[in-house]
């Protein structure tokens, strides 16, 4: 009597499967996150290198020091300026003798410089299309004679953001695509395995809702793991570039900002495991048994 000993039973989704799974929705992940930090620190940098621009508002000689102040604390409570610093014609003068090595006063005999109001706007507000507005605005108030900027830097500015806003716009789409079909195919080829047992089900009657519970919930555990491990790659990349420049959290990502931005790729990365896994398995429960065969 010969006795058969019986073959274990072949797991339906074997872990490398599962890890290859895990690995394909957080690569897409990771690279979008990464592309939301990087969006969301050109804002900052913008922000920052607009508001370290300095608009000099030129006062009239004649202007004595109480109609410099009465204008400086006008022009501080304009909604467009965040600081402004009133520089007397001395202080002036002095600023531009350790610009050029010498006294300009001594050299002329009279100081040529005159008192000014060195303005900080706010970021939102130093852009080109705004400037117009503004110079009307100081040229409206008493004892102004111009206002003197960098246009050309200004122009250049706006142009050089508008240019990398609209390449990470781009860059973000296509990586929004690639993790849509990323996660598609492998939990299309998740469900495709079972999808006998899908129509046995089917045929003893069982609801749909209840057929896709076990493979959405298991979609939606690899969404999860899936973007826990881009969180974990993207983590380990700041601390890298932390430790090469301190600086770099504090001067263009904040903590609240980067929660954010990381609890949004775990979401994301669960919802589209979620509706990939409902999708594929509302259309094994739909379709025929020849076609199932066939498929």
């Amino acid at each position: 009597m010969s006795h058969h000993t019986p073959r274990p039973r072949r797991r339906s989704l074997l872990p490398s499967s599962r890890i290859i799974a895990i690995v394909c929705i957080a690569l897409p992940l990771f690279l979008l996150g990464s592309i939301a930090l990087l969006e969301v620190g050109k804002c900052h940098l913008e922000q920052s290198v607009r508001e370290e621009m300095t608009f000099t508002v030129l006062l009239d000689p004649e202007t004595t020091a109480q109609d410099s102040i009465r204008l400086m604390q006008q022009v501080s409570q304009a909604p467009y300026v965040k600081d402004v610093t009133y520089i007397t014609s001395a202080e002036a003068a002095r600023q531009l003798e350790e610009e050029i090595g010498e006294d300009p006063v001594a050299v002329l005999g009279f100081n040529p410089l005159q008192p000014s109001l060195e303005v900080h706007l706010k970021s939102h507000y130093a852009v080109a299309d705004s400037m117009a507005q503004i110079e009307q605005d100081f040229a409206s108030w008493g004892n102004v004679q111009m206002m003197s900027y960098r246009g050309d830097m200004l122009h250049m500015i706006d142009e050089n953001m508008q240019h990398l806003s609209t390449i990470l716009l781009i860059v973000s789409l296509i990586l929004l695509i690639i993790a849509i079909i990323q996660v598609n195919s492998m939990t299309h080829i998740m469900i495709y395995s079972r999808r006998f047992l899908i129509r046995s089900m089917t045929l003893l009657g069982a609801k749909p809702s209840l057929i896709r519970k076990p493979f959405t919930t298991y979609s939606i555990f690899n969404g999860l793991w899936g973007g826990l491990l881009a969180v974990c790659m993207i983590l380990g990349t700041l601390c890298y570039m932390t430790q090469r420049n301190p600086l770099l959290l504090k001067s263009y990502l904040s903590y609240s900002e980067v929660a954010i931005i990381l609890g949004g790729i775990i979401c994301l990365g669960i919802l589209l495991s979620w509706i990939t896994a409902s999708i594929s398995t509302s259309k094994y429960i739909r379709m025929d048994g020849g076609r199932i065969v066939m498929a």
